[in-house]
């Protein structure tokens, strides 16, 4: 499921960064992370890697969780959407 959560995060954050929703290096720390997850996902399924409690792997998602859960919704609810969008 990871990758599939990369690839359709992608599609989340791409317009958020094309149309100055989102400032750019919010956005890109958006880009960055959904890749991360992608390639954990990869990984994952290949058992180069553990994604459970206390693996290695968890550290390539917890760049996508700080953004979903915790930066991405503060900066929209604090500063709104821009004008131009």
């Amino acid at each position: 499921m990871l990758p599939l959560l990369g690839f359709s995060g992608l599609f989340l954050t791409w317009p958020l960064w094309r149309h100055r929703i989102l400032p750019g290096w919010l956005a890109g720390l958006g880009v960055v992370g959904y890749v991360l997850v992608m390639l954990a996902g990869f990984f994952a399924w290949f058992g180069w890697i553990g994604i459970g409690t206390g693996d290695t792997g968890v550290l390539m998602v917890v760049t996508v969780a700080l953004w979903e859960i915790v930066l991405m919704p503060i900066w929209l609810l604090w500063k709104g959407f821009a004008r131009a969008a």
